[in-house]
């Protein structure tokens, strides 16, 4: 090698130091926020599931409740009707929808996870 060039050549390699060594870091820095990124996306989008099938569990259940108390009403007597009507709170059949739906989503989702840990060993 040609001894007129080496003071180019180390100047032109202190002189690319430092951007190799900011896209080093710029590099780690966004695979460390695309890791975090991806993860809660991931927790964030299984709470929205969860919150999803709880609403829905939560609306079929009082539907149906609701169905049946009309076609109760239709073969009781109008004197049991009322006498229920003045017992039972107008919000009863959400309120108990609603528990009925967080019970059955706990067992469902304690069942996936035994599923899951069974498959998984």
């Amino acid at each position: 090698m040609p001894a007129f060039l080496l003071p180019i050549l180390s100047s032109v390699g202190a002189a690319l130091r430092l951007p190799a060594l900011a896209a080093f870091f710029a590099g780690l820095v966004s695979n460390i926020l695309a890791w975090f990124a991806k993860f809660f996306a991931r927790n964030t989008a299984m709470n929205l599931t969860v919150i999803t099938m709880l609403i829905t569990l939560t609306t079929a259940t009082t539907g149906a409740i609701y169905a049946v108390a009309a076609g109760l009403s239709q073969v009781l007597p109008s004197y049991v009707s009322d006498a229920l009507g003045l017992l039972i709170p107008s919000n009863a059949i959400p309120c108990i929808s609603a528990v009925l739906s967080a019970r059955l989503l706990r067992w469902v989702w304690s069942w996936q996870f035994f599923m899951i840990n069974k498959m998984g060993s």
